[in-house]
This record gives C-alpha cells, structure tokens and sequence, in this order.
C-alpha cells in the first residue's frame, strides 16, 4: 500500500536519505517538486507520485 500525499498536507523532512524515501528538490529555476527517490546501484532517480 502506498502512502497517500493530499493537498495542504504538512511533510516534515529528514535530512538522510534512504532506499524509497520521499523528498523535495529544487531545480534552478527555485521550483520545488515532491518525488520518491528510487536507487538502481549507483543511479538515483526521481519518480514521480502521480501517474500523470
């Protein structure tokens, strides 16, 4: 089961990362976006929470 994220949730965030944690990162434009981060060996990727 996943966990579900609704609108005007309240996240509070750790500052070590781990396997499937959910996190917040910024581009350079200071956009900020929630992902799961997901580790394939040495590869990170950010996987998005929504199907769209």
């Amino acid at each position: 089961m996943e966990p579900e994220f609704y609108d005007g949730d309240i996240i509070v965030l750790n500052p070590v990362l781990k396997q499937d944690d959910y996190i917040v990162v910024c581009n350079e434009g200071e956009e900020a976006t929630f992902k799961q981060l997901r580790k394939y060996g040495k590869i990170r990727l950010l996987h998005p929470l929504n199907p769209k």
